[in-house]
Parts: C-alpha cells; structure tokens; sequence
C-alpha cells in the first residue's frame, strides 16, 4: 500500500554498550519498548505507539548505542536504516524485519562556494562525497545512481565519511562541497543560503524504476515477536492511520510530537514535508527489499533471507 506525499560493521554496533541516551531516564520492563530516532522519519511511529497501549516509544539520539541496547535485549523493537537490519541478520544476529514506512528522506545537498550548480552525478567528477558511514543506505543507493550514469564512486568520485552533524556544519563552513543527508539534515544545512539541495534520491531512484524501495526497518527479534503477534498487528495498523493522518495533516502531526524533538518547529515541518511514507509490511515488505537489492547489484538468495521477514 503507498502513501506518498513526502559496511558500519560489528564494531560500530558494539560500541554502543558504552550507553545509551533516551529521552527518558530508564524503561519500564513491563512494557514493550520500542527505540527511534531523534528524527521526523519517527513521527508516525511515535503517533502509533501511543495510540496503541503498552508501548513505551523512545527517542534515541545515537544510533549505534541505540542497536546495542536492542542487542542486549533493552529494547524490545528499534527502527533504523534497512542494511543496519540486513547486517544484524548476516552476521547472525536472530531479528526480523516487520514493516518499513519511508520511501524517501534523502538527497544531495552542495556548497555553492565550491560547486556552482549540481543536477547529477557527473557535475561530481573528481571531487568527494560524504556518507556517514560505509556501505550505508546512502551510499550503497548512491553507488547505483552513480553506475547509471556510467561512472564508479571510488574512482570517478571519491567516498569520504563522517557523522551528520559534523558533516553539515563542515559544508556550511566550506570545508565540505558534498554530502548526502537524510532529513532533517538536509532542512538543517539549506537553513544557509550557500547550500542547496543538488539531487533528489526519490525522483532519481523513479527516472530509472518504476516502484520505490524501503529506506529504514522496524526490527524485532523472532521470538518476542511470536509472543507477541496480535500487539504487533494492532500497531501495524495504528502505523498506517498514523502516516495517513501525517500526509494529510502534517501541521498536527508536529504539534503531538515536537515534544520528542530537540529541532525548531519550522525545521520538523519541513523535514517531514520532505519525506514520502511508504507503509510496506509482510510479503510487500519482503518483496520489495529483494527487488531493492536486486536493483542495485545484490541479489539475495532466497531461501536464506526468507527467515529475516
């Protein structure tokens, strides 16, 4: 169903047992507990949890502290990027991808000082492009945009890496010319009027496919949720009201929610009004990551990652 308006590897995950920062000082054990972003991507689903009793939604501002928490068993579900998801099943981890709901928050954002004007990728030869860390979701979709055009990043393009919010104030000093964002980065970084937004990953990925692809994954491990099946249909169904509610009223959906965010009001309504939702879950959730793969060079063997959905 569609609704439109809108390798980091073990060590990075491990790193987060030093921690864990929430917007709430501990969890009740009692509740189910579920861990988002400190990002408007989590908007519908802290509007759902809280229409939907016994969920606990919390905001996390780290996300690598934020998949050790679950690891450990803190957290009974956690939201993040879809190959974050697909790295904890190939490395073993027992977790199940439940449902995904953003079809695009991402784009391309350049220095006007460094780079006069950028409409593709091959306005970036020779130059680098930051990615938060390797063989994220936005590299790995970037590699494919950059194919397309006939190029290779690595070669053409050089890869750089580094945290969003350093990134951000990197390219508003002009210390950086390129980096590809997620709202509400990208909101944040064209708040200066040297920086623009160069390309569009929703309208790109849709000049050479003709469906989108989830961007960010609702995880839980299998046997919670076989205990738990008919709180996650309610909350599946709380998700979907949510993200309607969100297209159609978006001014609202702020205004429930901005209690959870440490941004400006302006920016959380513009970071969600650049995000599209996509509520995909059970067999259009799994076939829309192996089509997603598929598209971009990897094409996953059926039989093994069946079990992940």
């Amino acid at each position: 169903m569609k609704k439109h308006t809108y390798k980091a590897f073990l060590v990075l995950f491990l790193l987060g047992f030093l921690g864990i920062f929430v917007c709430s000082s501990s969890l009740a054990s009692d509740r189910v507990r579920l861990l988002v972003p400190g990002t408007p991507s989590s908007i519908p689903l802290i509007i759902a949890a809280n229409n939907v009793e016994n969920i606990d939604v919390k905001v996390v501002h780290n996300l690598a502290q934020a998949h050790a928490s679950f690891i450990r068993g803190d957290a009974d579900l956690v939201l993040t990027g879809l190959s974050v998801g697909m790295k904890f099943f190939e490395q073993g981890l027992p977790v199940k991808i439940i449902a995904s709901h953003i079809s695009s928050l991402s784009y391309l954002v350049y220095n006007t000082d460094k780079i006069k004007k950028v409409e593709h990728f091959k306005d970036l030869v020779g130059e680098k492009i930051w990615f938060p860390f390797p063989g994220s979701p936005l590299e790995e979709v970037s590699k494919y945009f950059i194919k397309q055009e006939g190029l290779e990043l690595g070669s053409d393009i050089e890869a750089g890496y580094g945290d969003f919010q350093s990134s951000v104030k990197m390219l508003q000093a002009g210390k950086r010319a390129v980096i590809v964002l997620p709202e509400p980065f990208v909101s944040l970084a064209t708040k200066s009027p040297n920086i623009k937004v160069g390309v569009n990953f929703s309208k790109r990925w849709q000049e050479y496919n003709e469906s989108s692809y989830p961007q960010v994954a609702l995880i839980g491990k299998p046997e919670w949720l076989e205990q738990n099946k008919e709180l996650i249909k309610q909350f599946k169904i709380a998700l979907e009201e949510s993200i309607n509610g969100c297209q159609a009223d978006p001014e609202t959906a702020i205004t429930l929610t901005k209690e959870y965010f440490s941004l400006p009001e302006e920016v959380l309504i513009s970071a969600l009004l650049r995000t599209q939702f996509e509520l995909l879950t059970d067999d259009e959730l799994r076939t829309s990551v192996f089509s997603y793969y598929k598209t971009i060079g990897k094409t996953l063997d059926e039989q093994q990652y069946k079990q992940l959905f």
